[in-house]
């Protein structure tokens, strides 16, 4: 997709079920929700960090791997992607929608770059959190296994660490004042 502006035309649409690759050219500056919406033969995206991802973008399509570079990622985003297996999520990462996630039963790895950023994202709901299903987290390409909450951090948020099944310790600091509801449920330990 190229051009100036907002995308709001889609010749492309009969061929949807052909589609493989998706590229998004930078002066393309918004896209229309469920725009490759299950795209079943979808298996690479790129888009520009200027956009956001929006409502429905790629549900039910066949993306494996997804490299977020956005600032939003909008509702029912990824949900249904049953071939997601990872996600990368950049620091820049200001909101995930609700059930962004939903039905990403193959998700194995969400990777992020920053613990502090993680932190203070919200999960309105379970299935906005690529970890609801993933059980895989790593930060800096490291899985985890223990998590070290630094010093001066004052709440930790429902749902942030849900399912992590490779989280076997958590230590949390004296500046902790709430934690949020099922913030560690599902974890190892």
């Amino acid at each position: 997709i190229e051009g100036e502006g907002a995308q709001v035309t889609e010749p492309w649409k009969p061929y949807l079920p052909y589609i493989t690759h998706l590229f998004v050219f930078d002066g393309v500056t918004e896209v229309k929700p469920a725009l490759f919406a299950g795209a079943n033969n979808l298996v690479t995206a790129l888009l520009p960090y200027t956009i956001s991802i929006p409502d429905s973008m790629f549900a039910a399509s066949s993306l494996t791997y997804i490299d977020v570079e956005q600032h939003s990622i909008g509702n029912y985003a990824f949900s249904n992607c049953k071939n997601l297996i990872k996600i990368s999520l950049p620091d820049c990462l200001e909101s995930i929608g609700e059930n962004a996630f939903d039905d990403c039963l193959n998700l194995k790895e969400v990777h992020i770059s920053s613990l502090n950023k993680w932190l203070n994202m919200d999960f309105e709901k379970y299935y906005s959190n690529p970890l609801a299903y993933s059980q895989n987290l790593y930060i800096n390409d490291k899985l985890v296994n223990e998590i070290v909450i630094p010093e001066g951090v004052e709440n930790i948020k429902k749902y942030a660490f849900i399912n992590c099944l490779n989280i076997e310790k958590i230590t949390l600091p004296k500046s902790i004042k709430s934690i949020g509801y099922d913030a560690f449920a599902g974890c190892k330990n």
